[in-house]
């Protein structure tokens, strides 16, 4: 079983993805980390690069390319934008919060951004979500947030990370993918 974990920046993902990896014994997988390392190789910003990537589609072949190689593997969780859309034979997951709880959360990742003052990196969430839905919508005609896209989706706003676990594992169960043992 693949399950991908789609979602707004800042909405957890890695964090719960990395976290269902480990609870599950599965491999995590995040396409999110290769774009960082993508972005410092660069010595650009996410929200540099993901401008970049807008007129230059080499950057999400680069990353689609990994994405595609996942889709026979097994027992994994894929922490990534296009991972329900590149992996259609997953349980496809989405994450969403609160833009202000999304930038709180990325500053207090230490994340490169951090340096930037808050309302800047609000600032910043908000134009790397816009970008990316541009860019999706432009080479792929999908968009992230059309919640139809997946099975389950999560406002994480309000919860803790093990609370999002939680209801990932029950839903997991629920859906007969998995056993609650």
């Amino acid at each position: 079983m693949i399950i991908s974990i789609s979602g707004s920046p800042g909405s957890g993902k890695s964090t719960v993805a990395r976290s269902l990896a480990s609870v599950l014994g599965y491999d995590y997988i995040s396409i999110g980390s290769l774009m960082r390392e993508l972005s410092a190789i660069r010595h650009k910003s996410l929200i540099d690069l993901s401008r970049e990537a807008e007129h230059d589609k080499s950057i999400d072949s680069f990353l689609d390319n990994h994405l595609k190689a996942l889709s026979n593997k097994n027992n994994l969780v894929v922490d990534a934008r296009l991972g329900f859309h590149f992996i259609r034979n997953s349980v496809k997951i989405f994450l969403v919060a609160n833009p202000f709880v999304s930038a709180l959360r990325i500053r207090n990742a230490h994340r490169a951004s951090e340096n930037l003052s808050f309302p800047k990196l609000f600032f910043e969430v908000v134009r790397r979500a816009i970008s990316e839905k541009r860019r999706y919508k432009k080479y792929y005609d999908v968009n992230l947030y059309t919640l139809s896209n997946y099975d389950l989706t999560v406002d994480t706003s309000n919860f803790s990370v093990d609370e999002v676990l939680s209801l990932l594992l029950s839903f997991l169960v629920d859906k007969g993918v998995l056993n609650d043992n």
